[in-house]
C-alpha cells in the first residue's frame, strides 16, 4: 500500500517553521478563567481549539470503534469460557459412560467364567453394499 507523506516544513531539524517566525510571541494572559467554569466544559473548550475537526472526528471514530471492538472482544471472550465448561461437562460424562461399559465388560467376561462358558465381545456391524450401474 503506498503512503504519500508530505514533506516536512524547515529544512533543518529545530528550526521553526516559517508561519512561528513571522508570528509574534505571545504574551501571557492578563486575566485568568473564571473559576465557575466547568472542569469538563473547560478541558472540552481548551483541547479542540487549535484542533481541526477532521481531526476531532477521526479521534471520535477510533473511539467508537475500539469501544465496539472491546467489546466484541470481551463477548467472545465469555463465550469461549462458556464452551470451555460444556466441553469439560460433556468430557465427565462420556468419560463415566466409558467407564461404565468397560465395567459392564468385565462384569459379563466374570460372569461368563463363573458359569462355566465363554463370553465372546460383540463384533461390528458390517453392511456390504454393491451399487450396479445401469
Amino acid at each position: 500500500m503506498f503512503c504519500f507523506r508530505p514533506p516536512k516544513k524547515g529544512g533543518k531539524k529545530g528550526a521553526p517553521t516559517p508561519k512561528a517566525a513571522a508570528a509574534p510571541a505571545k504574551a501571557a494572559p492578563a486575566k485568568a478563567a473564571p473559576a465557575k467554569a466547568a472542569p469538563s466544559k473547560l478541558a472540552a473548550a481548551t483541547s479542540s481549539a487549535g484542533v481541526p475537526e477532521n481531526i476531532l472526528k477521526k479521534e471520535q471514530r477510533d473511539a467508537k470503534l475500539l469501544k465496539h471492538l472491546s467489546d466484541a472482544r470481551a463477548a467472545a471472550k465469555t463465550a469461549r469460557a462458556e464452551a470451555r465448561k460444556v466441553a469439560a461437562a460433556n468430557a465427565t460424562k462420556y468419560a463415566a459412560e466409558y467407564a461404565t461399559a468397560d465395567k459392564a465388560l468385565v462384569d459379563a467376561k466374570r460372569d461368563a467364567k463363573k458359569a462355566g462358558n465363554f463370553y465372546v465381545d460383540a463384533q461390528a456391524k458390517i453392511a456390504f453394499v454393491v451399487r450396479t450401474r445401469g
